[in-house]
């Protein structure tokens, strides 16, 4: 992978902006954030290797990069923005380390060839569409450690056939599962409180 300094705007360990042609790119050793729309419309990124020195990934920090084939997140990370890899629409495996709590809203929305997906025992909350559009996942085991799924989540998951929902979950948003045609019954655990937000699809 390529790592050269000149191709990224770092400014006191933030990665503000990347600049380079694509392809293969590891981030420098040293960065600890990556920052708000970093790598956004960044249309010919196909592997990105983030060092154990990064804790944050910002705001739709990869969004749109359609090319993105594959992406190694450090157990270092605690906490990744929404829409941080919306529509990447070559991703298709995609894990999280077990320091992440949160799956923020769209985070993965729109990635149409994305397989797999592991979520961590770590993980508390399932944001608002978070999986929205994943057209191609199959099959999701959500944690006994999740307590809150937001609205639209697994939205148009079309091919989704299998979903393990815990006895932990407390509140679940409306149309979590709308438009999984393949998916069949989803039992609630008892007294689950279900949400009725009008949040919109991100672009």
């Amino acid at each position: 992978m390529m790592k050269d300094r000149s191709e990224f705007v770092i400014e006191n360990g933030i990665l503000k902006k990347y600049n380079g042609p694509g392809g293969n790119v590891e981030i420098p050793d040293g960065v600890t954030e990556i920052d708000d729309y970093a790598f956004k419309w960044c249309l010919n990124l196909e592997n990105v290797k983030i060092p154990d020195t990064v804790t944050h990934i910002g705001t739709e920090a990869f969004f749109r990069c359609r090319s993105l084939k594959s992406v190694t997140i450090p157990q270092g990370v605690t906490e990744i923005g929404a829409a941080a890899f919306s529509r990447c629409h070559s991703l298709k495996n995609f894990t999280v380390p077990d320091s992440i709590t949160d799956i923020p809203g769209w985070m993965v929305s729109g990635c149409k060839n994305l397989s797999s997906f592991t979520i961590p025992d770590s993980v508390t909350n399932i944001g608002v569409f978070a999986f929205a559009d994943c057209f191609s996942l199959t099959e999701l085991i959500i944690p006994d450690s999740v307590t809150d799924i937001g609205q639209g989540a697994f939205m148009n998951c079309e091919n989704l056939r299998t979903v393990m929902i815990p006895k932990s979950l407390k509140k679940i948003g409306d149309k979590a599962f709308e438009g999984c045609t393949k998916l069949g019954t989803v039992t609630l655990p008892e007294g689950v409180l279900i949400t009725h937000e009008p949040t919109k699809m991100i672009d």
